[in-house]
């Protein structure tokens, strides 16, 4: 998906579960669990570009979050914070898996309501079946394809960046390696710039801003 935010990557992905197949009713709302809660730097922006994403949490209708209850009302469209009726809502489950949902009389109880859903509505999920994480998703082929590094460095740098990525466009194979250079960079504690996925004289300018960085802390 090159040329497009992390937004817009998620956007689409999550559209298209709702489009099932011909003479199938399309389903009443998409799920989308996660189990360690790593998306939630990015709802705020993707509630603004999907007006139908509702979030499980503490009630607050102003930022479309409230309890199982209210998320059910939601999805039956008896609240008037519900979409229109030829609008899917999409339910966003932070700290919840796709597993907890699947454990049917073992499901915890206060998330027990919502199991239904997943016959009469659809989960986003890999082709594997299992949740979407942030590395999986910014790495698979369905999401962003990125070639993103798998040590813990990178991802932590990769997850801190988040809320960036979620705007920025200009998603390349160089983006992975600014985000790395930026977890090396947190390791040795030197203050970080700003990760900005641009064209690749921008991407070197900061790559060799960070080199620079880190040979003056070795040399300190």
């Amino acid at each position: 998906m090159i040329g497009e935010t992390l937004i817009d990557a998620a956007r689409a992905s999550l559209e298209s579960v709702q489009r099932g197949a011909d003479g199938v009713a399309p389903p009443v709302a998409i799920l989308w669990t996660d189990a360690d809660g790593q998306w939630q730097p990015i709802i705020p922006a993707l509630r603004n570009a999907m007006p139908q994403l509702y979030v499980l949490g503490s009630y607050d209708p102003k930022t479309h979050t409230g309890p199982v209850i209210w998320l059910k009302c939601i999805v039956e469209h008896t609240l008037r914070d519900a979409p229109e009726y030829c609008v899917t809502p999409v339910l966003y489950l932070p700290r919840v898996s796709r597993q907890d949902l699947r454990a049917g009389g073992d499901c915890p109880p206060a998330l027990q309501p919502l199991v239904e859903l997943q016959y009469r509505g659809a989960v986003w999920h890999q082709k594997n079946g299992r949740d979407w994480t942030v590395d999986a998703f910014l790495s698979s082929e369905s999401g962003c394809g990125l070639d993103i590094a798998r040590d813990n460095r990178t991802q932590e740098a990769m997850l801190r960046a988040l809320p960036l990525l979620a705007i920025e466009g200009g998603f390349d194979h160089e983006v992975a390696r600014v985000v790395e250079k930026a977890g090396a960079q947190r390791h040795h504690e030197v203050p970080p710039p700003a990760i900005r996925p641009l064209g690749d004289a921008d991407i070197y300018r900061h790559i060799v801003s960070v080199d620079e960085a880190l040979q003056g802390q070795r040399q300190a």
